[in-house]
């Protein structure tokens, strides 16, 4: 099977996703709910979120391929 390099960026895509998934949530409990800051870690958590469902789906085609 041949290497692809569009895999691989899609990988270290939801690689760096992943971490700032892990970023937003150490930080959601420093602020209160009804803040400015809260909003906007809020909307950035959830741009982040494609990556766990972006990792089974590249499980699922490297799985899958001949």
């Amino acid at each position: 099977m041949k290497r692809k390099l569009y895999m691989d960026v899609i990988r270290i895509v939801a690689i760096f996703a992943v971490v700032l998934l892990h970023v937003a949530a150490d930080n959601f409990y420093v602020f209160k709910y009804t803040s400015f800051e809260w909003q906007v870690l809020n909307v950035y958590d959830s741009l982040v979120r494609f990556c766990v469902p972006l990792f089974f789906m590249i499980s699922g085609v490297l799985f899958l391929r001949d």
